[in-house]
């Protein structure tokens, strides 16, 4: 199990906690693509500025099982017909969450650099399991998902 020591986060019960992680589960939980002939896909994929990959992420917090798990979720369309869907999930058992304070209005807040390191771990896998699923497929070698910087990412999506 890897630990992690934070200090001084302002959520934390005392200085210098460790909280610990290990990986429990990496799955696909959804896979859905759309069959085209290979000429028409190569021919779109390289040249129609009408295709969209729209990345998400869903977190659940399980403080009661010790776990966190991240479904990144990813839809590559074009125009509003979506070729893959895909949702890739990867949970963690985790080491000294019961020691994170709770705030009965806000929630858990975890420390962000965790936050972080997790989600990049998640992305990859998630990366590793739509090149699996697709390589049965049209799909194969066609598309990749870009590089996200897990700070920017995260950031966007507690925007909205």
């Amino acid at each position: 199990m890897r630990f992690l020591t934070y200090e001084k986060h302002s959520r934390m019960k005392k200085e210098g906690t460790n909280i610990g992680y290990r990986i429990a589960d990496i799955c696909t939980v959804k896979f859905i693509f759309e069959s085209l002939e290979v000429e028409k896909m190569d021919e779109l994929l390289t040249t129609s500025a009408d295709i969209h990959l729209v990345l998400g992420v869903q977190t659940h917090f399980d403080l009661a099982n010790n776990s966190v798990q991240f479904d990144i979720s990813t839809d590559l369309k074009y125009h509003e017909k979506v070729w893959i869907n895909h949702i890739g999930r990867t949970s963690f058992e985790m080491n000294g969450l019961p020691e994170i304070e709770a705030d009965k209005q806000a929630g858990y807040e975890f420390p962000l650099p965790l936050l972080e390191q997790l989600y990049g771990i998640s992305f990859s896998h998630a990366r590793a399991l739509l090149a699996t699923e697709t390589a049965r497929t049209n799909f194969n070698g066609k598309f990749y998902l870009p590089v996200v910087d897990p700070r920017e990412f995260l950031a966007k999506s507690k925007k909205g």
